[in-house]
């Protein structure tokens, strides 16, 4: 569930956490792209996701009019408070971007903050868990060295 004020700008700070990571990291939690191209030395991976929400919202509708006789002056107000329930689609689209190492380097999500919520989620995992992926990356690797 969204906490607050979530908008696609919040989410979007949220995933600068994503740059510097591996794509394979980062594909671990998201699944496969919908999509990539390669552009030059770049690589650009796409994901969409969808959220179709049933939801029930408000459907008043409001009427005014004005009284011309002289029995009956002023204006008159009939209002009907209803509510109405349909499905409703709200959609995402996350694009990373990777260099020749397939590092990310930037991140661009548009959309709704409904459909984006799910990438959200991710950046709150990969935030929880940096600090050991990074210790994994380093035991895997037989320590750290500054040797590239």
């Amino acid at each position: 569930m969204l906490n607050g004020c979530t908008t696609v700008g919040n989410i979007g700070a949220d995933l600068q956490i994503l740059r510097g990571q591996s794509i394979g990291e980062v594909a671990a939690f998201l699944d496969n792209p919908d999509n990539h191209h390669e552009l030059s030395n770049l690589k650009e991976y796409i994901w969409v996701n969808t959220e179709n929400v049933k939801l029930t919202l408000p459907n008043t509708t409001a009427r005014h009019s004005a009284s011309q006789s002289r029995e009956h002056t002023g204006v008159s107000e009939v209002a009907n408070f209803r509510t109405k329930t349909d499905w409703y689609n709200f959609n995402c689209k996350l694009t990373l971007i990777t260099d020749e190492k397939d590092i990310i380097t930037s991140t661009k999500v548009e959309g709704d903050a409904i459909g984006c919520r799910i990438y959200k989620k991710v950046a709150e995992i990969m935030r929880a868990n940096s600090k050991a992926l990074a210790r994994d990356v380093i035991e895997e690797k037989g320590g750290l060295s500054l040797q590239p």
